[in-house]
């Protein structure tokens, strides 16, 4: 058997499987994108709650600053 042999027969055999082929490449690529696409909304959402935590002790601190200006606003003479 020749190196031409070699070569006719995997072409052969890629013909004879190209549909198998091409879906098992777009089923390996889907669950790539899906996993990547995954990963990223976890991140996004990991993000966006460390910033409404943020958010919300800015606003508390904030709350707690008027608070306490409208004491002192309301006991000077």
């Amino acid at each position: 058997m020749t190196m031409c042999d070699n070569v006719k027969t995997y072409f052969s055999i890629l013909r004879e499987y190209k549909a198998e082929i091409i879906m098992m490449i777009g089923f390996v690529l889907t669950v790539g994108i899906y996993l990547d696409f995954r990963n990223f909304i976890a991140d996004t959402t990991k993000i966006q709650t460390q910033q409404t935590e943020v958010l919300r002790t800015i606003e508390t601190r904030l709350t707690n600053l008027e608070h306490r200006q409208s004491q002192k606003d309301a006991f000077k003479p």
